[in-house]
């Protein structure tokens, strides 16, 4: 499966202790370029084929004061854009290090946390319980609408509809208008969803507990839930439909199969293919780059941890 002797490349600053706190763009020449938060900074690292060459630089920075909680490469209409969610705004940056449009929440003490992309819509969740649907063409707001009581969590695109989480475990699916199709978990748990992907067929879901979810995106019906870590799951990846990677606070990095669809009375298989453990590091992002490797971030380190496939 994995090779489970990592290569290591360097960062210019360390990753916060964020969910999701790592974002890549694989660009057509081979390069991999990492965008990370470090405090008040959003890192660019760009590694050039086969590790030989690492450039760094200082993305974009903020007041000093305000703090960035996600970030995001999206593909808008014509190009290629890093979204950034921070205190009371959503920016968009060109993969230059352009800034071409920002919205500010007029809601005081607010903040912005999840992102996500699709077809024709870029979506920010934040701290009030909104949604908002932005144009990828000139990053206006589409949409809004208030679909959560509690902060939200995280957001996730499917099939031009959006999942939506928040601080009291509560998850939903509403349209590309923001209207209510169904409630995947409807009361309040305490157990907030800090991390999601999506394949084709299904969504996965980690929880502050270490559970994971998984549903059918063609009925929203949760097809199984299992314990994958002893702690927070901060980050989830879709390497292939069938075949998802998942790290934690409990500093293992683990790749799951999930077998095919079966019936209520059969449930689906599930076989964890490949663990490691990243000693003394909590994890903080995975992401699949285009060799089908993945790459990882951890929190207070200065450097990210490549897992390579064997052939």
């Amino acid at each position: 499966m994995f090779d489970p002797k990592p290569s290591q490349f360097n960062l210019a600053a360390s990753a916060s202790l964020l969910p999701n706190n790592l974002t890549v763009f694989n660009a057509n020449d081979s390069t991999t370029t990492l965008f990370y938060i470090h405090k008040s900074a959003v890192w660019q690292t760009s590694i050039t084929k086969g590790g030989k060459d690492e450039i760094h630089r200082q993305f974009c920075l903020l007041d000093g004061v305000s703090s960035v909680h996600q970030i995001k490469v999206v593909e808008a209409e014509d190009e290629t854009v890093l979204v950034v969610a921070g205190d009371h705004y959503v920016q968009f940056y060109s993969l230059e290090g352009e800034q071409v449009a920002q919205h500010v929440c007029d809601e005081a003490d607010s903040f912005f946390n999840g992102v996500d992309g699709g077809k024709g819509m870029i979506v920010a969740g934040c701290s009030t319980g909104d949604v908002f649907v932005f144009s990828p063409k000139d990053y206006t707001v589409q949409t809004k609408k208030t679909v959560s009581e509690a902060p939200i969590t995280q957001l996730c695109v499917v099939k031009n509809n959006v999942v939506v989480a928040d601080e009291s475990g509560c998850i939903c699916v509403v349209d590309a208008d923001l209207n209510l199709l169904t409630k995947l978990i409807e009361g309040a748990t305490d157990v907030p969803c800090l991390s999601m992907c999506a394949s084709t067929s299904r969504l996965y879901c980690g929880f502050d507990n270490g559970m994971l979810h998984i549903y059918n995106v063609n009925d929203w019906t949760k097809m199984c839930a299992f314990s994958g870590h002893g702690r927070s799951i901060f980050a989830l990846c879709s390497i292939k439909d069938n075949l998802i990677s998942s790290v934690g606070l409990d500093s293992k990095a683990q790749v799951w199969h999930i077998g095919a669809d079966k019936t209520a009375k059969d449930k689906i298989r599930i076989s964890l293919v490949f663990t490691a453990t990243i000693k003394d590091r909590m994890l903080v992002g995975v992401q699949p780059l285009a060799d089908s490797s993945l790459m990882l971030a951890c929190f207070d380190s200065y450097k990210v941890v490549k897992f390579v496939q064997k052939k």
